[in-house]
Order: C-alpha cells, then sequence, then structure tokens
C-alpha cells in the first residue's frame, strides 16, 4: 500500500502534497500556469523555487493534474474538464490515477526509499534520471500530454544534474517538466536557464494560519509565536509545533545574548543533542532554527525588524547583533553559508553535531567582529 511506503517529498506532520485539498496564496503563479495552458504555450520546464513548506510541491501536483486533463495540441478554453482554477474533480479518473501514483503519464523524481537499510537514499541519481528515458518511451502512444515533477533539485549529484541538463535541452514533446527548489543557488546556472522560473513567496499570516489547520485537521487558533517563527511557511509551523521549536529558538538566542560572547559550554551542549535518538530530526529543527534566527538578524539590521517577537526580550538581543545596515548585509551573507553547511552534512553523512557546532562558532566569530567594529 502506498500509504505504508515512506516518501522523502513529504514533510513530517504534513499530508502528502498530492493529497492536500487546497493552496493557499500564490495567486499569480496560479494564474501564469493557467493562463500559459489556456493558450496552449506551456514552456517545456517550470523551476518552482521559494522557502521549503509554503506549498511548492501541492502546487506542482495541482499544475500536473491541470495539464494532464488539458488537451496538448488545441485551446482549452472550450475543455468540459478545465475550469479557472487548477484544480480538477475528485472522481475524475486522473486525480485518483495521481494520487495512487499509478497514473502512466505523470512521473515522480525524487529520492527513493531503501528498505534494506530503511533510509532514503542521499541524492537522486543519474540512474535515477536516466530513467525518465523509459518513462518518456513507455508513455508516449497516445500523443497525449505527460509530466514529470522532481521534487527536488537540491538532491541532484553533479552527474544527475548533468543528466537532467541534457534532457531540458532537447526536450521530448508535449512534455512538461515541474522542478522543484528550494534553494536555487545550489542548482546549476544552465539548468536554470532552460527553466521559466516560478518564484514562490512566504505566505501572509491568512494563509498560513488556513494552511496550518488543513494540514493538521483542526479549527483552534495557532500561537502567534509559532506563526512569527514559521516566516509564511505551513511546513515551519508544523515542524516547530512537533519538535519543540519555540524553546529551541529560545536556548539559540540565549547563546548569544550576553556581551562577553558565546557560552561555548552550552553551544556544545545543544550541539551534542544532535547525536541522541532522533538525531536527523533535532538536527534539522535545530538548522531551521538558526536559519530563522539569523535571517532575524539580517531584517532587523536592515531596519525592517520582524514584526512581533517571538520570545521575550528578543528585539534586545537582535538590537545587539544587528546594530546597522553593515551587520545586516554580513547575516545574510551567512544564511547561504547556513544553509550549504546543512545540505553538504546530509549529502556526506557529515556527523551533525560538529556541523551545529562549527555553525554556533562562526556564528559567534560574526557577533564579535560587529561588536568590535561598533566600538571602533
Amino acid at each position: 500500500m502506498i500509504e505504508d511506503i515512506a516518501e522523502s517529498d513529504k514533510l513530517d506532520g504534513c499530508p502528502h502534497p498530492r493529497k492536500t485539498l487546497n493552496i493557499f496564496g500564490h495567486k499569480e503563479a496560479q494564474s501564469s500556469i493557467l493562463n500559459a495552458i489556456k493558450i496552449n504555450k506551456i514552456h517545456h520546464a517550470w523551476l518552482l523555487c521559494g522557502p521549503k513548506g509554503i506549498g511548492k510541491s501541492t502546487l506542482a501536483w495541482k499544475i500536473a493534474r491541470s495539464l494532464l486533463i488539458s488537451k496538448p495540441t488545441s485551446i482549452n478554453d472550450n475543455n468540459t474538464e478545465f475550469s479557472n482554477k487548477l484544480e480538477i474533480p475528485e472522481n475524475n479518473p486522473i486525480y485518483k490515477r495521481t494520487l495512487a501514483l499509478t497514473e502512466p503519464k505523470l512521473h515522480l523524481l525524487r529520492k527513493n526509499w531503501n528498505l534494506k537499510t530503511e533510509k532514503f537514499s542521499q541524492n537522486i541519481t543519474i540512474d535515477d534520471v536516466r530513467g525518465l528515458k523509459k518513462f518518456f518511451s513507455l508513455s508516449s502512444t497516445d500523443n497525449g500530454r505527460r509530466v514529470v515533477i522532481i521534487d527536488s533539485a537540491d538532491d541532484l549529484q553533479t552527474a544527475s544534474a548533468n543528466a537532467l541538463l541534457k534532457i531540458l535541452e532537447e526536450p521530448p514533446v508535449n512534455t512538461t517538466i515541474l522542478i522543484i527548489s528550494h534553494n536555487p543557488s545550489m542548482l546549476l546556472p544552465t539548468i536554470k536557464s532552460r527553466c521559466r522560473l516560478l518564484k514562490l513567496k512566504p505566505l501572509n499570516s491568512v494563509d498560513l494560519q488556513s494552511g496550518v489547520h488543513q494540514a493538521l485537521e483542526i479549527e483552534s487558533g495557532i500561537d502567534d509565536r509559532i506563526l512569527e517563527l514559521a516566516h509564511g511557511s505551513v511546513g515551519n509551523a508544523i515542524h516547530l509545533l512537533n519538535n519543540n521549536g519555540l524553546e529551541i529558538y529560545k536556548s539559540l538566542c540565549t547563546l548569544f545574548s550576553t556581551k562577553s560572547g558565546l557560552d561555548r559550554v552550552k553551544a556544545i551542549e545543544l550541539a551534542s543533542k544532535a547525536t541522541n535518538k532522533n538525531s536527523r530530526q533535532y538536527f534539522d529543527i535545530l538548522i531551521s532554527m538558526i536559519v530563522i534566527f539569523t535571517n532575524r538578524l539580517a531584517l532587523f539590521g536592515a531596519g525592517a525588524p520582524p514584526q512581533n517577537e517571538a520570545i521575550e526580550n528578543e528585539f534586545q538581543v537582535l538590537q545587539h547583533l544587528a546594530p546597522n545596515l553593515g551587520s545586516a548585509r554580513i547575516w545574510c551573507e551567512q544564511l547561504q553559508v547556513i544553509l550549504n553547511s546543512a545540505v553538504k552534512a546530509n549529502k556526506l553523512n557529515i556527523d551533525p553535531s560538529s556541523v551545529i557546532l562549527d555553525l554556533l562558532l562562526k556564528l559567534d566569530q560574526i557577533t564579535q567582529k560587529i561588536q568590535l567594529t561598533e566600538r571602533n
């Protein structure tokens, strides 16, 4: 049963994107796709990029279904199955087959689950990408439209990225490739240049609240501090709720709250938890909190502080660490370092506690540099 199989493109605590009924926000992106489908001017590859957990994959599945019911050789305004929304009826055979992953004209490319090791493969391999050729040959019998979803391109190896590039350079007829990326700066520029970009933004507070309610199947309100730290991401909000995110963020702020510098004993203690049971889950939430903390520092220094404090006296800490525009630039640069470190750690299976400690020490070096500059 598909329900029993672990899926790498599913966020913990959330339904799989293909099972998500409603999409909130991203109206501009939806409009771009709808217009392209209606006039049958569909680019062969679309790059859906933006922060993790904001609905990129959900949108990709809705695009895929809309493409599969559209006519690849004519204007689609008169198609009775086609509407002014990226929605198709749940009783439509294509909807049912995509839900069960049995639709022959759709191929999902993602990291595979190894039943022996009970782990996901670390990357999308070159053999995985080459497998698309078999899909193209088997699904071309009726000249219908075909769709590939890659979730996500961040998991491609160098060899598999180059294999994908060759496909993008000579795309099969009536085929649309939907590429999801949470960190597009890591992709080959040549891949990005051959895609039409759909840059998705974090959700506003109303859409975020609605998205969390739908994912968790609840109607009660969500703590405003969770919504503040989630930065417009449903995935972030659920991650925070399920993994004691507020307390971890508070610990992180406390580490950098004193003028005397980082408390290294507490830093080691915080990092060492990444070697305990469920260490991968802890590593992910701690990296998320470091990214959020650094992002909020950058915003504060740039003169665009967050609307509300996530914890008591947070703004005092942010003011101390990001007093001006120069510091904001430094924190922005550090954001990419953190993201790259996390990606590298996942791909190379580096000890997560050492990655965390290294990042904390680097953050401390930056704070000391900023404070020295301020004193001079």
